[in-house]
């Protein structure tokens, strides 16, 4: 696992969060997925589709 200094950490954005999570989808679940930068849209291979976001809450 790979540690981040406290500077660097404060300099994620949500968008850094979901561009982090695409391969990670892609390579767990089948089906497509697209990021762009404020929302992943995951397509399931029958059609459904889902909408991943991220929010700074603090």
């Amino acid at each position: 696992m790979q540690v981040m200094s406290k500077e660097a950490q404060q300099k994620v954005t949500e968008e850094d969060i979901l561009f982090a999570l695409v391969p990670l989808i892609r390579e767990y679940f089948e089906g497509s997925c697209s990021c762009d930068g404020t929302q992943i849209v995951y397509t399931l291979p029958d059609g459904r589709k889902m909408r991943i976001t991220a929010e700074a809450i603090a």
